[in-house]
């Protein structure tokens, strides 16, 4: 899924959080050496938040 499709879905479902964190790790270097849960569980941690 393109990142701009995915951002808006989760804007529609009212998921803030997530785009924040979801942008956050895409301006992150670092993030690319995390595992697809660890950053999923890093996205909805922040959701969480």
């Amino acid at each position: 899924m393109l990142q701009q499709p995915l951002l808006e879905k989760l804007t529609a479902m009212r998921l803030l959080g997530m785009v924040e964190a979801l942008q956050a790790q895409q301006n992150d270097p670092a993030a690319r050496e995390l595992t697809f849960l660890e950053r999923l569980g890093l996205m909805i941690d922040h959701q969480w938040n």
